[in-house]
């Protein structure tokens, strides 16, 4: 799934393309090889930035395909509710957000030290 999706760092907001649930039922197929190929073209095409979150099994995958990994990103994603609240943090320990951003049009977030708020919960 690729879903727009608001960010907001520092008091600025940026659009964001979120990336979930990507799983093909037959593995060593290349079927999830083909569609993050196309996934990258399409972002690339429109000139979009795409983030997504898997576990650690999957670092490898999501690397071949051309996607770069942020250490450390995955816990700066605060959750706040429709009053404003922030939701309590879950243990990321296994997991990791992965990014495409092929003009770097972000890099002052994923630099950044601050917390990176969603006003919805991780897509």
């Amino acid at each position: 799934m690729l879903k727009p999706v608001k960010i907001f760092y520092d008091s600025k907001q940026y659009q964001i393309m979120g990336i979930a649930n990507v799983m093909a039922i037959e593995k060593s197929k290349g079927y999830g090889t083909t569609l993050m190929d196309h996934i990258r073209n399409y972002l690339e095409k429109n000139k979009l930035i795409c983030i997504g979150n898997t576990h650690r099994d999957n670092f490898n995958f999501y690397k071949k395909c051309g996607f770069r990994f942020i250490s450390g990103l995955v816990d700066r994603f605060v959750h706040l509710d429709e009053n404003g609240k922030h939701e309590s943090k879950n243990d990321w320990s296994d997991y990791s957000m992965f990014i495409y951003d092929k003009d770097n049009k972000i890099e002052e977030v994923i630099k950044g030290k601050k917390d990176i708020i969603i006003k919805i919960p991780l897509w």
